[in-house]
């Protein structure tokens, strides 16, 4: 099956844009969506209300979509196939990073990045996931990918790490990056630092924790 094929039927009652106005149009939808998730949560937003705050036609929405969920599932293709690109793209080596602190710290800020603006993204996949279990597996494949790129990271930081199990500890430095940024998006992260790169030395001092490395200041 090709991309476009598998796309079409992993978003089920969606049909791909095949113009540049057409593709101008959808996007005013999934943006119009993701606000009013944001507002409204998934449940609170209706089709109607997805319209009128695109300023498209209702024959427009149609011509693309069959319902509020295929606007979701575009959503979600949307954020794996734009994560799992950043995931694969990201240079873990330490001639571009100084320390495995850099390393986390640049990891931070390109997470906050990757998810910025995208809250009712966020909040429609936390009220989804209550009822479909399987929406959360999908997103844990990125952390997965995510993950295995600082395990094979751990022998180029062999000098500074003192963790047991270097490569596992890196993939859960890893991982508690990417649930406080997920948490902060949703909306859960009302105590941590406003500030990007406050919160990215913080997180890099908590990884380095983990992995028993020093900070770059001691």
């Amino acid at each position: 099956m090709n991309t476009k094929a598998a796309k079409e039927k992993a978003v089920g009652g969606y049909r791909s844009a095949q113009q540049s106005r057409s593709a101008r149009t959808e996007e005013k939808f999934l943006k119009a969506a993701a606000r009013l998730f944001a507002e409204h949560g998934y449940a609170g937003t209706r089709i109607a209300d997805i319209i009128r705050e695109s300023g498209c036609s209702t024959g427009s929405f149609y011509h693309r979509f069959s319902d509020k969920e295929s606007v979701f599932h575009l959503l979600l293709e949307q954020y794996i196939d734009d994560n799992v690109s950043r995931a694969r793209d990201y240079q873990f080596d330490k001639n571009t990073h100084e320390s495995v602190w850099h390393l986390f710290h640049f990891f931070t800020l390109k997470s906050l990045e990757a998810v910025s603006d995208r809250r009712g993204f966020y909040m429609a996949v936390q009220e989804l996931s209550l009822q479909d279990r399987t929406l959360m597996d999908r997103l844990k494949s990125i952390t997965r990918l995510l993950a295995d790129r600082f395990r094979e990271a751990a022998s180029l930081y062999a000098d500074e790490i003192a963790a047991k199990d270097p490569e596992e500890a890196m993939a859960q430095a890893c991982q508690l990056i990417v649930t406080i940024v997920w948490r902060i998006e949703a909306g859960d992260g009302l105590l941590y630092p406003d500030d990007k790169n406050d919160l990215a030395c913080m997180l890099a001092d908590a990884a380095c924790g983990i992995v028993r490395a020093p900070h770059p200041k001691t």
